[in-house]
């Protein structure tokens, strides 16, 4: 696995265009500045040594203005050249990561603080823009302008040139030294931050459960806490940028010093030439620049290192297998079939499913019975492609899920889970989030199918009212009757209902589940749920325990034999 630099090296040469022009242009204004020292030392050793009037100096009058002209637009050029390099490459990371999580599926998601991935993906993309901008092409300029001027420097006056090279290393030396130091705290910064976002976005998500255990202020002193660690890590960092910062500038101004030194006394012996001298003398402080600012650019583009390692080990997470499937076609109402699937979670004991095996028959509804923590979740995020088992394997008809795509295998899927998810939306775009183009005689349809036409109707732009984050205007029942609504129109062959109406009263069970399952007659459908009394509604039952399939069959033939079906039955409540 290469090293997090040389993937950001990587990133920079899928660019190459755009670095190459920033580093021309910084090799330009390196050049220019060589001829503007020329240009002046031939002016004010014309003027004032050898009385020569303007006149006569006009070809170095022309130098040096087109020589200062050039310096300009190459600043100006390296600029706009480095913000379109870092630009570019921030736009193409922050679309490989929102596509590297789209299919790592809401199984990763769970795993990970929302807020944290929230900072990564802004924040921490954002980072890289010193770096790319910066930092990276400042590499190859702070090799390649001193390197030019020691080529020019050396047949002028091999004392200087030795001078130059002898007391180059020193700012690269001293700028590793304090650059070890500060990778280990601007990576302790980075971290910080990105705790703090996560425990922020957490207890914005639970205030109001936090109102209610009067534990809100509490949790103000928490987040005061982790922002002053926050502070004082900065200032950690912004610390040793400074004395970095001065060491390289104490440097040198103490190696152009002795340039100053040991050319002013051979001019004043007469030993050198003062056009030279004053060449010299002039490129001295340019010599040292590049190196100068590679070290202030090092620690501005230390953080998008720090940011960098989180940002590849979200792209290098690996995909879920069926994830990556294939191009077969999606079978139209097939049975789905489950053979010897185990799923196992490194935070749990024991596996999540155990060698599963199980059939769905095509066109039916087969009900999924078990205890929380049986496996009835797990199996349909296998299901849907969302964890890859690992053992066994899974078919739809004849086809194995593995070979069919996944945008193709989704198509034909819908979902409603206890805990849907209402987007800060219009109604309308809440019951057609993939932007279907349904006309609102059937949006109005699956409306009174769940109950909440006349609801609808009451709010006060209709389809169009905005619901709020995370529907915060809806109830419990609302927001899981809005999710029904939202898969009865979504054309699909396979339903998945995860205890659909666990927020609805009995009554209104009563009424609108018979009414969706006789919409949904003819498609294949799966009903997870614990409540028992809905069992006779199903074609199919099949009983999990500990991730482990215990029976299935009818329901009225598991009533008719000893079963643990029966037992459940005849004890009543929920599973």
């Amino acid at each position: 696995m290469a090293s997090i630099a040389q993937r950001l090296k990587q990133q920079a040469r899928s660019h190459h265009r755009a670095f190459s022009l920033t580093v021309l242009a910084g090799l330009v204004n390196g050049a220019a500045t060589v001829a503007a020292a020329w240009a002046l030392s031939k002016l004010i050793n014309g003027l004032f040594l050898q009385s020569r009037s303007l006149e006569n100096l006009r070809s170095e009058l022309i130098l040096f203005g087109a020589a200062a002209g050039f310096r300009a637009l190459a600043i100006g050029l390296q600029e706009v050249f480095g913000n379109r390099l870092a630009t570019g490459i921030k736009r193409q990371l922050r679309q490989r990561l929102i596509e590297q999580l789209t299919r790592l599926g809401p199984a990763y998601l769970k795993r990970e603080h929302p807020g944290e991935l929230v900072t990564t993906l802004l924040t921490g993309v954002e980072t890289l823009d010193a770096y790319f901008s910066q930092y990276l092409p400042q590499m190859i300029l702070s090799a390649a302008i001193p390197l030019l001027i020691l080529i020019l420097v050396f047949p002028l006056d091999v004392l200087s040139g030795v001078v130059f090279l002898v007391t180059a290393p020193l700012i690269p030396l001293f700028m590793i030294l304090i650059g070890s130091m500060a990778k280990h705290k601007t990576e302790r910064q980075w971290r910080t931050l990105q705790r703090l976002s996560a425990y922020f976005m957490d207890v914005l998500h639970g205030l109001s459960m936090l109102k209610v255990f009067n534990r809100s202020k509490e949790q103000v002193t928490v987040v005061a806490r982790l922002s002053d660690q926050f502070r004082k890590h900065t200032m950690e960092v912004l610390r040793i940028a400074f004395l970095s910062a001065m060491v390289l500038e104490i440097l040198a101004s103490i190696s152009t010093a002795i340039i100053a030194v040991e050319v002013g006394l051979r001019l004043l012996y007469a030993r050198m030439a003062f056009q030279e001298a004053l060449f010299i003398l002039l490129l001295a402080p340019e010599f040292y620049l590049p190196m100068r600012l590679l070290g202030t650019r090092y620690h501005a583009g230390m953080e998008g290192v720090a940011a960098a390692e989180r940002i590849f080990a979200i792209l290098d997470a690996p995909v879920p297998r069926f994830f990556s499937g294939g191009s077969e076609l999606v079978p139209t109402n097939a049975p789905i079939a489950f053979r010897q699937v185990t799923v196992h979670f490194a935070d749990r004991p024991r596996p999540a499913l155990d060698h599963v095996t199980l059939t769905i028959p095509s066109g039916k509804t087969t009900m999924i019975l078990g205890p929380s923590g049986s496996g009835k979740t797990t199996l349909t995020d296998v299901l849907l492609g969302f964890i890859s088992p690992d053992s066994g394997d899974i078919t739809i008809g004849d086809v194995p899920l593995s070979r069919i795509h996944p945008s193709a295998w989704h198509q034909q899927v819908v979902r409603v889970n206890q805990r849907p998810h209402i987007f800060h939306q219009s109604l309308r775009f809440n019951l057609l989030p993939g932007g279907d183009t349904t006309d609102e005689a059937a949006l109005w349809n699956a409306l009174a199918m769940v109950e909440l036409e006349e609801w609808a109707r009451q709010l006060p732009r209709g389809l169009d009212t905005l619901l709020g984050e995370h529907g915060a205007r809806l109830s419990g029942g609302q927001k899981q009757r809005l999710a029904l609504a939202r898969a009865i129109l979504k054309p699909a062959s396979y339903i998945i209902l995860d205890e659909p109406t666990a927020n609805l009263d009995a009554e209104s069970e009563n009424r609108i589940l018979p009414r969706l399952l006789e919409y949904w007659k003819g498609k294949t459908l799966v009903l997870i749920t614990h409540r028992l009394h809905i069992t006779p509604l199903a074609d199919r039952i099949i009983l999990l325990h500990n991730g482990q399939v215990v029976e299935e069959g009818r329901p009225q033939e598991l009533l008719n034999r000893p079963s643990r079906y029966r037992q459940l039955m005849h004890s009543g409540g929920r599973v």
